[in-house]
């Protein structure tokens, strides 16, 4: 899965949920690349934590790709463990 948002927040959370819903439904693997990606919020890193704890429950893996040091900074301070 692509990220194209540069600031990725409360108005793509649906959509992104649904995506990745989907996509841990079906089995692939889960690599989420944040390439664009200059700025996330909250509501992001909540759906991406409630995501990382089904799969480790799940002993699947959800890999992030193309992270800057900002976005993963603003991941760490929400509370993702990355």
């Amino acid at each position: 899965m692509i990220i194209e948002e540069e600031i990725f927040g409360i108005k793509h959370v649906r959509k992104f949920y649904g995506n990745l819903k989907e996509e841990y439904k079906s089995g692939i693997e889960l690599i989420i690349d944040f390439k664009s990606v200059k700025r996330v919020d909250l509501s992001i890193v909540q759906v991406l934590t409630a995501v990382v704890r089904m799969a480790r429950k799940d002993g699947r893996v959800v890999k992030f790709k193309s992270l800057s040091e900002d976005v993963k900074n603003q991941m760490i301070l929400c509370g993702l463990k990355i």
